[in-house]
């Protein structure tokens, strides 16, 4: 998938990538401890913070497993986690 990023965050966008990468460990790792609190606070972080990167569908996907979190429902956290993971693997990006 492609997505076109504003110029003006040439700057800081591979690093944000990167870490949306490494925090993937942690996910994972959360979700194996079902550590409800701690994916709350990733998940809720995730739906705030990637919309501001033009990364709609992670904030969707993190709006949807605070909604879970909330619920105490894990039932779909490793759906998510494959989603996230998938589109960060086969994100491509230009600048505008």
């Amino acid at each position: 998938m492609k997505i076109y990023i504003d110029k003006d965050l040439e700057d800081v966008f591979p690093g944000y990538l990167d870490n949306r990468h490494k925090e993937l460990i942690e996910l994972k790792t959360l979700i194996d401890n079902q550590d409800l609190g701690k994916l709350k606070v990733l998940a809720h972080r995730l739906a705030g913070n990637a919309g501001s990167y033009g990364l709609a569908f992670l904030s969707e996907v993190g709006s949807k497993m605070e909604a879970d979190c909330l619920r105490n429902d894990l039932s779909r956290m490793n759906d998510y986690f494959f989603q996230i993971k998938t589109y960060l693997d086969e994100l491509s990006y230009e600048y505008r």
